[in-house]
C-alpha cells in the first residue's frame, strides 16, 4: 500500500484502538501525548487535530511515529506500506482504483453542469415572464419552460 492508500482505507479511529484510545460520540478523545482531563483531541477520518497542549495536525502514520517514536519507514511498515515492487495484481488494483476515481470526477463534473445549465434555464424564463406582455407566445413559452426546469431541478437536485 502507498501512503496514499493508507490514508485513504485505514480510518482514523481503527489507528486510535489499536492503541486503546476511545473515541466518544462527538468525536474527540483524549490526547495521548499530554496529560488531560477532559478531551481535547478531535478526530476525523483522515487526521486528528488537539486543541490542548500540542495544537498539532497528525495523519494516520503521523500519529503511528509519535506513538510508536519512530521513523517514516518504519511507521509506514506498521500500518501495511510497502515499498517493494507491486505485483501485476496490486498494479491492476491500483490501476481500476484509478479509472473508477476518475469515472467518479467525470460523473460530479457532468452534474454540476446540468445543475448550472438547469439554474441558467430558469433565471432566462423568469427575466422573459417578468419582461413579456402575460400571455403572449414569449411568455407561455416561458411559463412552460419553467414548470419543466423546475419539475426536473426537483428531479436532479434536490433528491441528492
Amino acid at each position: 500500500m502507498t501512503k496514499e492508500e493508507i490514508k485513504r482505507t485505514i480510518p482514523m479511529r481503527e489507528v486510535l484502538s489499536r492503541y486503546g484510545i476511545t473515541v466518544n460520540s462527538r468525536g474527540f478523545c483524549r490526547c495521548p501525548f499530554h496529560e488531560e482531563k477532559t478531551s481535547s483531541m478531535k478526530v476525523w477520518n483522515d487526521h486528528v487535530y488537539c486543541f490542548g497542549q500540542c495544537h498539532e495536525r497528525l495523519d494516520q502514520i503521523d500519529f503511528v511515529q509519535r506513538m510508536e517514536n519512530c521513523d517514516f519507514k518504519e511507521a509506514f511498515a506498521i500500518l501495511g506500506g510497502t515499498t517493494g515492487e507491486l505485483t501485476e495484481e496490486q498494479k491492476r488494483s491500483i490501476a481500476q482504483a484509478r479509472r473508477r476515481a476518475k469515472l467518479e470526477q467525470e460523473k460530479e463534473e457532468l452534474k454540476k453542469h446540468k445543475h448550472s445549465n438547469l439554474a441558467c434555464l430558469i433565471s432566462a424564463c423568469r427575466k422573459i415572464i417578468l419582461e413579456e406582455e402575460p400571455y403572449s407566445d414569449y411568455w407561455c413559452f416561458a411559463q412552460n419552460k419553467l414548470v419543466y426546469a423546475i419539475g426536473r431541478w426537483e428531479d436532479e437536485v434536490m433528491k441528492k
